[in-house]
């Protein structure tokens, strides 16, 4: 039995591929392929059709000259020893087989172990350090903040001034100077806390760290706790007032003040002084106020005391009203008016009072005697304020005519007017 011709049983041929299907979804399919593509553009140049197999192998082909040409172009390696970047693979063959290449490798190799000796050197020497550091045996002399040891205790404080920034309050009245070192060590390789806020950490070097990080290679000096820890080392009595007889009070001073003089009124008793003196309580003032001749003082209540330099001097049964920062005093005191009137005597047309009362300052007027620096300041403030506003109208009313200007439909030269 003789089979059926192909044009039956592929009706659907392509004439560009020279191919048959069976049916026409074969034929469209195949005409959205590369492969009739190629062969169409080939028929339009009068060149015979390739078969599948055949335009397989040159697509393979064309895929792996594209993806060397992709590697060619994306080419880069640097070379370390000579610092240069190369683009070309070619180039950098050739640069890695030159002189000078291998020249430079050489002295890099070098440089590396020279390094790597130095720094597993210096680890040893730091391991070192830590383990006698942590096993109690720091000393005086020993810095608080790198491995190096001085020869001596001042050496030791100099080094750490110099290269790592300590600071010490108050050196004048430092009186154990060895004793606040070995403290400072204690705390900082035994306790691991840093001097300034003591924060914990967990380490001898991470304390370290945190204080150069934070710039905390000082003492806290600021609070009161921070007082009392290192009050110790300390020494105040130099600063304390020279007081003797009735006039001294019983109570002790604290650390950095002058101690309180009590001074009675003109013509008082002995054994008589303010009320709250029996307490152990009276005036406080400074050693120069105590020598001044009690006529140079006067009272304006009870409870102050006005010198003639014009500070006031009040009474510590009200200390916690005085440590308030409150405003300057707005009112006038009577020894300002006093003096106010001595200089400007009162005349019959009332001219002087007028002058004295008026709030301006102009034409050389002296209306601010007597009143507050922060009335003053106050004044001078709202001055500035209307100039300020005064400026700003002037320049809006400028602003207003210059727009107005600007928007003329015709321009008139006046000049032809």
């Amino acid at each position: 039995m003789q089979s059926a011709p192909i044009s039956q049983t592929h009706p659907y041929t392509c004439n560009a591929c020279q191919v048959a299907f069976r049916n026409h979804d074969q034929q469209r399919t195949h005409y959205h392929t590369d492969w009739h593509q190629y062969n169409l553009k080939r028929k339009v140049a009068s060149l015979p059709p390739l078969s599948s197999e055949t335009f397989a192998e040159k697509v393979l082909t064309a895929q792996a000259s594209t993806r060397l040409e992709r590697e060619r172009a994306s080419f880069e390696r640097t070379c370390k020893a000579c610092n240069r970047t190369y683009y070309s693979e070619n180039a950098y063959v050739n640069h890695v087989g030159s002189q000078r290449h291998r020249q430079n490798n050489k002295e890099q190799e070098k440089v590396v172990s020279d390094t790597e000796f130095a720094g597993m050197v210096q680890a040893l020497k730091v391991a070192e350090a830590v383990g006698n550091e942590s096993s109690g045996s720091w000393t005086n002399t020993a810095c608080l903040f790198c491995t190096y040891v001085s020869p001596s205790l001042l050496l030791n404080v100099s080094h750490m001034t110099k290269a790592h920034g300590l600071f010490i309050p108050e050196r004048n009245f430092l009186a154990d100077l060895e004793g606040l070192i070995r403290y400072l060590g204690q705390k900082l390789v035994l306790g691991n806390q840093c001097l300034y806020c003591n924060k914990s950490k967990g380490g001898l070097e991470g304390i370290r760290t945190h204080m150069k990080d934070k710039g905390h290679t000082m003492l806290g000096f600021e609070t009161e706790s921070q007082q009392i820890e290192l009050g110790q080392f300390y020494d105040f009595t130099s600063t304390y007032s020279d007081v003797s007889g009735d006039e001294a009070t019983e109570e002790p001073c604290k650390r950095g003040l002058k101690a309180p003089v009590l001074i009675r009124k003109e013509g008082e008793p002995e054994g008589e002084g303010w009320e709250g003196a029996d307490d152990g309580e009276g005036w406080e003032t400074d050693s120069s106020a105590s020598s001044l001749d009690s006529q140079d003082l006067f009272y304006h209540d009870d409870y102050e005391l006005h010198l003639p330099s014009g500070r006031s001097v009040g009474h510590r049964s009200l200390a916690r009203y005085y440590r308030q920062n409150l405003r300057d005093h707005p009112l006038q005191t009577r020894e300002v008016r006093r003096i106010a009137d001595t200089q400007y005597p009162h005349s019959d047309d009332g001219t002087e009072v007028r002058r004295r009362n008026a709030i301006t300052r102009a034409n050389g007027g002296q209306g601010m005697l007597g009143v507050s620096l922060s009335k003053k300041r106050e004044v001078r403030e709202q001055e500035k304020r209307s100039r300020d506003l005064e400026n700003r109208g002037r320049r809006r009313q400028e602003w207003g005519v210059n727009r107005k200007a600007n928007m003329q439909k015709h321009y008139r030269d006046p000049l032809l007017q």
